[in-house]
């Protein structure tokens, strides 16, 4: 007569393999959520550091007619004007990435430009007139204005690496066609990531508006002493 081996097995024992089969199963799986959780980890942090380094490899080579190599020259004060409509602290659009762990902020070009083209109201005064007839109008000089800011942000991360090397790769330039997300973001402007890309930029906002107050200086000593010259002339031929 033939015997069930399974029959025979005691019950305890029954209870026990299984225990160690599930056991090794759900050792197997933590094993395999691990290594995936590690994986993606790893792709993650790729993809944050392609992110954060795009400002390095990729930045946008300017333009002859938007160069900023000859900004405030002809007219500082027009130059500076310009730099003192930039609000960074109220005119950046955020975009956040919460799988990477990053927010993104954008300054748009077209900030300035509408700043450029609206009336000043003064004190006790009526408005003033803009210094551009529309947004359109302005958008040049509001190109090169941003460009120029990001220009020296660069400029003051590479003298200074100790403070500013992090910051750097957290800094990117958008053509027309760039945008971080959605079509309010799409546009020619400046990208930071993070708290450290903002503040160099702010730092490098401040230098910029120094440098051009310095050559407005310049120009208004000049055409002083332009006036000074043209008024002795003026008495000595009166005389």
């Amino acid at each position: 007569m033939s015997m069930n081996v399974h029959a025979s097995v005691p019950r305890s024992l029954k209870s026990s393999w299984a225990a160690v089969v599930a056991q090794q199963k759900a050792e197997k799986a933590a094993e395999r959520a691990r290594l995936a959780a590690e994986q993606a980890e790893k792709v993650r942090d790729q993809a944050r550091e392609q992110m954060l380094n795009r400002g390095v490899a990729r930045q946008a080579i300017t333009p002859e007619r938007t160069s900023t190599k000859g900004f405030a020259a002809k007219d500082p004060a027009l130059a500076l004007a310009a730099l003192n409509c930039l609000d960074f602290e109220n005119d950046m659009i955020e975009q956040a990435y919460p799988q990477l762990n990053i927010v993104a902020s954008k300054y748009c070009v077209r900030a300035v430009a509408e700043q450029l083209a609206k009336p000043k109201e003064l004190p006790m005064e009526p408005l003033e007139k803009p210094i551009y007839g529309s947004p359109r109008a302005a958008a040049m000089m509001a190109t090169k204005t941003v460009r120029f800011v990001f220009e020296v942000a660069c400029e003051i991360a590479l003298a200074d690496p100790d403070k500013y090397a992090e910051a750097r790769r957290m800094l990117e330039w958008h053509d027309a066609q760039k945008m971080l997300k959605g079509r309010e973001t799409r546009g020619v402007g400046v990208v930071v990531y993070g708290d450290a890309g903002k503040r160099l930029l702010h730092d490098a906002l401040v230098k910029a508006r120094e440098r051009v107050q310095c050559k407005a200086a310049v120009g208004d000593q000049y055409r002083q002493a332009m006036q000074t010259t043209a008024g002795a002339v003026t008495a000595a031929v009166d005389a």
